[in-house]
């Protein structure tokens, strides 16, 4: 099989990271005949994907959020599809990034390019009605939910479950008492983790209030706070905010040794979003917390369908961990359940209990071997 060029395309931190171990795999199957090219970040230009259009600043969240970065939206798609237009690619690799890669697939699909989007939107949540327009555009669906095979193959819509890709991701190294020893905490210190998420506005709403929280639990309590902080934040920013509340020793860790740090705590604090999935598959118990500008708020009240903001609840079908949601999110409801959790030890052994349940629920496909098995059976069809 000879394909002269494949797009590739990711404009968020989980995406990017997604597509360069497609990426990887596709090259181990098909050995130098793709040239793939596309908007990503550091993960895909470490697969050797030509990035044309970094992804960097691209990361919003919200029709507020969107606003104000229209402009560097908008020349990233007319870059995209000029590129597409001067080098015409056999097939393009979407990955996740919905409304900007809906846009994408359709100018791509009057251009005569195949078109296989990695993670499917949430319909099952809200916008239903996108399914009409993504089967107009999409020749094949790769989704991360085994739910969701179904509801999109009713739509018409070509998709195939390939398993989560953070089941092969999530790797943990080490056990709590060499961790530990590791960082010369005493055994019996509770270790509490804060993952405030990886778009500049999350951490600017949610991270003052997760350290503001740990300050009301070092009151009364041996505890030990560290922040995972993603690649798109600065660690200057992190430092900044953690010594205004007074802790600017305050351990701050990322890639992937986040993991060993995540799996050894007590509890985590964590930013609706990847992450609540990460913080299961670690067996950590957790509190999820999440704020939006109120208009955004507002919009989300009025057309969101499913019941909780985690995935772990959305596939479990019940609150298995605590999520404190807009003004329920203060500093004091987030120790209070802290304390809580920290002084129940058989509420965090339920937690992890029905962690498994949900894991379980995943199935065993692999979603680097799967996916880009289902990629070559398409693209053969193809050519």
């Amino acid at each position: 099989m000879t394909v002269q060029n494949v797009l590739v395309s990711a404009g968020e931190l989980s995406g990017d990271l997604y597509a360069r171990r497609m990426v990887e795999a596709l090259r181990r199957r098909w050995a130098e005949e793709v040239h793939f090219w596309g908007m990503g970040g550091p993960e895909m230009a470490a697969a050797g994907v030509e990035v044309v259009v970094p992804m960097a600043d691209l990361q919003v969240h919200g029709v507020i959020e969107v606003l104000p970065n229209l402009f560097r939206l908008f020349r990233a798609f007319r870059r995209l599809i000029e590129e597409a237009e001067r080098r015409r690619p056999a097939w393009a690799l979407l990955v996740d990034f919905q409304d900007f890669h809906l846009r994408l697939a359709r100018e791509l699909k009057r251009r005569g390019v195949r078109v296989i989007q990695m993670v499917g939107p949430t319909v099952w949540a809200w916008r239903p009605g996108r399914v009409q327009a993504l089967r107009k555009v999409l020749d094949k669906l790769l989704v991360i939910f085994p739910f969701e095979e179904a509801i999109f193959r009713e739509a018409g819509i070509d998709a195939d479950y390939i398993g989560h890709p953070l089941l092969d991701l999530v790797r943990v190294s080490i056990g709590r008492a060499e961790f530990m020893a590791q960082q010369g905490w005493a055994p019996d210190t509770k270790v509490i983790g804060l993952l405030p998420g990886s778009r500049p506005t999350e951490v600017r709403r949610l991270l003052p209030i997760m350290l503001e929280s740990v300050r009301s639990l070092r009151a009364s309590r041996d505890v030990q706070p560290f922040v995972v902080r993603a690649a798109t934040i600065a660690e200057a920013i992190v430092r900044s905010m953690a010594a205004t509340h007074g802790l600017p020793d305050l351990p701050i860790v990322s890639g992937p040794a986040k993991y060993d740090w995540m799996a050894n705590a007590d509890l985590l604090i964590v930013a609706s979003g990847t992450a609540t999935m990460e913080a299961m598959l670690v067996r950590t118990p957790m509190i999820v917390v999440y704020k939006l500008h109120p208009l955004n708020w507002w919009i989300a009240r009025r057309f969101v369908r499913v019941r909780y903001a985690s995935m772990v609840n959305i596939l479990a079908g019940e609150m298995v961990v605590p999520e404190l949601l807009q003004d329920a999110c203060t500093p004091t409801a987030v120790a209070r359940l802290a304390f809580e959790l920290l002084d129940r030890p058989d509420r965090r052994r339920r937690i992890v209990e029905r962690y498994l349940d949900v894991i379980n629920g995943l199935g065993c496909l692999h979603a680097f071997e799967e996916g880009p098995r289902v990629i070559e059976e398409a693209v053969r069809r193809w050519t």
